[in-house]
């Protein structure tokens, strides 16, 4: 998938702006991700981002921004009253600083779908594109991200929460495999499992595991014909085997091993409020094991290769 391969690109030009950030080249010690809050340092980096936007010309209508502002955290000019607002940084910077965290990302989607603009002069002889505009505003919010420890990426104008770099890969594998019309309803499913995964303001961990447990059982149906989601213990054991198209013990072992977390997690398939914990970890590794098992179940299953004339 398209996406999929730009959060490749991304994940290695974070890698390039954690060499440029200070803290990363001197190896200070940073703490965990940072999935919701938009801390007072990264808006003031945000506040300056935007008149340099200004300058360059790479965003013309001040007015337009600044009251997109008001909308977003539905506030009045009244409650700013007694507070110097001399000049666009200001006036960007008091409101950046009143709105609630998922309101600040919501600004940021807004501007690159809304206020960014091509340069030209009045011969056309200096011209900037809009495309370049937008990859400059999106690599100069990445660094930003990058810097204050974000949970987050910024693709194509929206945000979602960042993945490891092998998280990344293995998705991209299965997307490959998922591609295939027959298994659409992996596809569904995995996609699902995704999309919880990235839910904003506050993602779904739960949802997320539920569906990609789904898109296995799925994928077990479809490509070896077991009934997976009646019975998975029984199910998967049919299949098990050293032969061509089988699946060896320890693998089944596996395999049965991380189905089970749906039942004995906290609210995965049932409401319990007792059972394993479900982090942005848990949920991370097994999109990760999924996907990975979607692309070698693919790869060992035995298919119908003879050509009809």
């Amino acid at each position: 998938m398209d996406y999929q391969k730009k959060r490749l690109g991304l994940w290695k030009i974070n890698q390039m702006n954690k060499e440029k950030s200070i803290t990363n080249r001197l190896n200070i010690p940073i703490e965990k991700l940072i999935y919701d809050d938009f801390p007072k340092k990264a808006r003031i980096a945000v506040a300056y981002l935007f008149l340099d936007l200004v300058n360059k010309r790479y965003i013309w209508d001040e007015e337009s921004v600044l009251i997109e502002l008001r909308r977003i955290g539905r506030v009045t000019k009244d409650d700013f009253e007694g507070e110097d607002q001399k000049g666009f940084i200001n006036k960007i910077s008091n409101m950046l600083y009143k709105l609630d965290w998922v309101s600040v990302l919501s600004f940021i989607e807004r501007t690159y779908e809304k206020f960014l603009s091509s340069v030209y002069d009045s011969n056309e002889e200096y011209h900037v594109s809009l495309e370049v505009v937008k990859k400059y505003f999106s690599d100069e919010i990445n660094l930003i991200i990058t810097e204050e420890n974000l949970g987050f990426e910024f693709i194509d104008g929206m945000f979602s929460r960042r993945y490891k770099y092998q998280t990344l890969k293995l998705i991209n594998q299965a997307n490959k495999v998922l591609d295939n019309p027959e298994l659409d309803q992996v596809r569904k499913h995995y996609k699902k499992a995704l999309n919880f995964f990235n839910k904003l303001p506050q993602a779904d961990f739960e949802n997320c595991i539920k569906e990609a447990i789904c898109s296995f059982e799925a994928s077990l149906e479809i490509l070896f014909s077991v009934p997976a989601s009646n019975d998975f213990d029984k199910a998967i054991r049919k299949i098990q085997g050293n032969d061509d198209g089988k699946i060896p013990g320890p693998i089944i072992g596996s395999m049965i091993k991380i189905h089970s977390i749906r039942g004995s997690s906290q609210g995965v398939a049932h409401a319990s409020t007792k059972g394993n914990r479900i982090s942005p970890s848990e949920a991370e590794l097994v999109l990760s094991l999924i996907a990975a098992y979607i692309t070698y179940l693919d790869d060992i299953c035995i298919k119908d290769t003879d050509i009809p004339f």
